[in-house]
């Protein structure tokens, strides 16, 4: 059997086999070593081969090896850092090793020819020392012949002088037999645990190497996070302009083009922004940061609304859409925003792939608070090769498909991984020329009837009393977008263009609510929020409510928000109804989501 030392060990497994061997034969065998000492001491003295005080120093003696060497391990081996000291401290441990097998065996070469006794005793001490080299000295096949030197002169010195003549040949015959056996034993021992050594270095490279991979992952999806994080801000912000912009005109009195016009601006800047929150729901998902917040909720108007949204589009095309909730009345608990996307992207793909006919939205209850939600269309369906991948990411059925219908292919991946994280299911049949149905089931426990309607409409606005605003934004597009809109909400605010200026607003004015961006020049709005807080909780003013403005919508950004002071968040690009519901109810904060369904 080859010896791995020949074969050049690395620097690594030399480090983990003296490791092994230090933890096996020097931590775990003291013990051991110690009541065998001992019961070699009482034998000694009860034959009277030695005195009390020859044990007690040959005990001292042992002693002071043992701690030296711990010493040694601590201060010489943990601290070698090159390949070159560790193979230094692999031949050091080796004849450190010869030096305690020695020390044992020496006091027998002081009685091993005194009388049948002294060599009988001899020959167990010798017998004892081989057997512990043979089992725990198998660092390297070398140890056999430098810490079992001693133990086999010994041994064989002491059955020399057990028996003389034929029968002393024979004995020493048995000595040599003993001797030839312990060795192929220990070489075996020695290559079991070089084998585990190995084992052991490899899977400890092996955990390094995925230790880095992992940190390499996260360093690559931390930089994707970033970056994604970045371009969503610096994209909000010019869509902010366009689609704000868009819902202005499209309330004033524009002709049938230019109001086509305007329809088209909208519905493409949506289109948009429906595909860049998809890649960001997406990334969340993939990182595992994608958050389900569960809140009362009325399911039937949630579902209402999906279809109200797609009405008219789908009344262009000759498309009715019927919607049929009479099972599902009432709260429900569970995350709207979420289940109006998912439902959103089913009935969008409906109607989208339906050239005549309707597209039914239907809702019923099932056992253990399962509802489950339908969605038939009488569209061109999906071939059966397709179905398999239907929900993977960037499919759709064929090319010819994507170029003449458009979209990306996301939305169903979108769906499919948020169904999962609320617990349901997203699931499909079809058939080609006569439409698909779409099931969702997802846990949603019903909580009694509505007590409160909902009224978000943007024209159905009362205020006892104008609220006092002050809005915190440095982009003067987003000023424009924000003045257009309070001027049709009918409201009136002071601009500042930075966190500076709004915290020296602020101390000066008395107002109702602040709307403050987050990226501005000289103090940004996260900083500014701060400290308004501090100066509130200095002086006793009372807490004005804060609302940040911002392209910055992933749940890490809004918690910073949040912790920094921050009562709500409102993301960009601004919905005039959103905007509208949160003026008329600024005292009681909305569900973060409700700015980001």
């Amino acid at each position: 059997m080859q010896d791995y030392e020949t074969d050049g060990l690395s620097e690594s497994f030399e480090r983990t086999a003296i490791c092994l061997f230090y933890e096996n034969a020097v931590q775990r065998g003291m013990l051991l070593r110690s009541w065998g000492f001992i019961s070699i001491c009482a034998l000694l003295i009860f034959t009277h081969l030695i005195s009390w005080s020859f044990a007690l120093t040959w005990g001292v003696l042992l002693s002071l090896a043992e701690c030296g060497v711990r010493l040694w391990y601590a201060k010489v081996f943990l601290r070698a850092k090159t390949p070159e000291e560790v193979s230094r401290s692999l031949s050091q441990f080796i004849w450190i090793g010869a030096m305690l097998s020695t020390m044992f065996c020496a006091p027998v070469f002081l009685f091993y020819s005194r009388g049948q006794s002294g060599a009988l005793v001899s020959t167990v001490i010798c017998v004892g020392v081989l057997l512990v080299v043979t089992a725990q000295h198998h660092l390297s096949r070398r140890m056999f012949y430098t810490s079992g030197a001693a133990p086999v002169v010994g041994l064989l010195l002491s059955m020399s002088k057990l028996l003389s003549g034929l029968e002393g040949l024979l004995v020493m015959q048995l000595g040599l037999f003993l001797t030839l056996n312990a060795r192929n034993l220990h070489h075996i021992n020695t290559t079991t645990f070089r084998e585990l050594a190995r084992g052991r270095s490899q899977a400890e490279r092996a955990n390094e190497s995925l230790q880095s991979a992992l940190a390499r992952a996260e360093q690559a999806n931390l930089a994707k996070t970033t970056f994604l994080a970045t371009m969503s801000h610096e994209i909000r912000t010019p869509l902010n302009g366009v689609i704000g912009m868009a819902e202005a005109l499209a309330r004033d009195n524009l002709t049938k083009r230019h109001q086509e016009r305007v329809g088209v601006i909208r519905s493409s800047a949506k289109a948009l922004l429906v595909i860049l929150n998809d890649i960001l729901d997406l990334s969340k998902i993939e990182a595992g940061r994608l958050e389900i917040l569960e809140a009362d909720f009325d399911l039937a108007a949630s579902l209402e609304e999906v279809g109200s949204l797609f009405a008219a589009t789908a009344a262009d095309k000759g498309v009715a859409v019927d919607v049929r909730l009479d099972e599902v009345a009432g709260r429900y608990r569970g995350d709207a925003a979420r289940l109006r996307q998912v439902v959103s992207n089913v009935v969008g793909n409906a109607v989208k792939f339906t050239e005549k006919g309707r597209v039914s939205i239907r809702a019923r209850r099932k056992d253990n608070d399962l509802v489950l939600i339908e969605v038939q269309d009488t569209g061109i369906g999906i071939s059966p090769q397709k179905m398999a991948r239907l929900f993977d990411r960037f499919d759709q059925e064929d090319a010819t498909v994507t170029r003449q219908f458009g979209g990306t292919g996301l939305g169903l991946a979108v769906s499919f991984e948020l169904c999962r994280l609320m617990g349901g299911s997203i699931s499909a049949e079809s058939k080609q020329g006569v439409g698909s149905t779409f099931r969702i089931e997802l846990p949603l426990p019903c909580l009694g009837e509505v007590t409160e309607p909902v009224n978000s409409s943007a024209d159905s606005l009362a205020c006892e009393r104008p609220l006092r605003l002050l809005c915190a934004e440095d982009n003067e597009t987003n000023q424009l977008v924000l003045k257009t809109f309070l001027d049709i909400l009918g409201y009136e605010a002071d601009f500042v263009s930075d966190g500076s200026q709004a915290v020296e607003a602020w101390r000066v004015g008395d107002y109702d609510l602040i709307l403050m961006d987050v990226q501005m020049p000289v103090m940004d709005g996260l900083s500014a929020i701060r400290e308004i807080r501090q100066e509130e909780a200095v002086l006793g003013r009372p807490r004005v409510v804060i609302v940040t403005v911002t392209a910055d919508t992933m749940e890490s950004q809004i918690a910073l928000q949040i912790q920094a002071g921050a009562d709500m968040h409102l993301c960009k690009p601004i919905e005039i109804s959103c905007l509208a519901t949160l003026l008329s109810n600024k005292s009681d904060a909305p569900d973060l989501n409700q700015a980001m369904a």
